[in-house]
This record gives structure tokens, sequence and C-alpha cells, in this order.
């Protein structure tokens, strides 16, 4: 990956944000990617801050060789406060990890929602 294909990346991930759908997940499948220049490992730093602040994960699969160079970027440093990035083997176990993270927090939400209609003497249904 190197400067023409990463700014195509960024353009792409700018463009999700348009819609009118919420974005949880951003998931990067480098298993056909054989290297990757400095620019790339730059605006991979920058795409993991935009995300950041829209509160979107950005999850890394597939990287086999690339990691190290990933890790040496910086990448993957994450402060207490900060769980948005993640790095799993392959697709499969990115999509797992984002489906039980959906379903985590649906089944919190209707947790929370039933406790609520409760304490309102509310009966659901």
């Amino acid at each position: 990956m190197f400067f023409g294909t990463i700014n195509q990346l960024d353009v792409t991930i700018q463009e999700l944000f348009q819609g009118s759908f919420k974005v949880r997940f951003v998931i990067l499948d480098f298993s056909l990617i054989s290297g990757t220049d400095y620019s790339a490992v730059e605006a991979f730093l920058r795409i993991k801050r935009k995300l950041r602040k829209q509160n979107v994960h950005l999850v890394f699969c597939g990287l086999g060789d690339l990691a190290n160079n990933l890790v040496k970027s910086g990448i993957f440093e994450t402060n207490e406060d900060d769980e948005f990035i993640h790095s799993f083997m392959d697709l499969n176990e990115s999509l797992e990890w984002c489906e039980n993270n959906l379903l985590s927090v649906y089944f919190n939400q209707k947790s929370l929602m039933a406790a609520e209609m409760k304490a309102t003497n509310i009966s659901p249904r």
C-alpha cells in the first residue's frame, strides 16, 4: 500500500460518515497487502485519530509481516481510555469481535430499559 492507494482509502472512509447511518467499526483487511510505505503508515495514524474522534473502532486484520511496521509506527499505542484500535488474525475474527460488541451493547441497553420499566411499574412486552 502506497501513497496513491492510501489516499483513496482515506476518501472512502470519509464518505462513510456522509451517510445517514452510524458507523461503529472500520475493518481493514490486509490479507492481500504485501507492503506499505511511510506515507501509508502516516495516513493510518491520521485515520486512527479521525475515527477515534467519532468513537469508531479501527480494526486491522490479516497483517502478517506488516504488523511489525505498524507496531513501530505507534498505531497500536493506546491510553487507558482508548480502546478503539484492534488487531485480529483474519477477517472472520474481526467480524466476530464486531458482532459480539454490537450484541453486548444491545443486551446492555435492553437490560437498562427493562430495569427502567420495572422501576416505573410498566410491564415489558
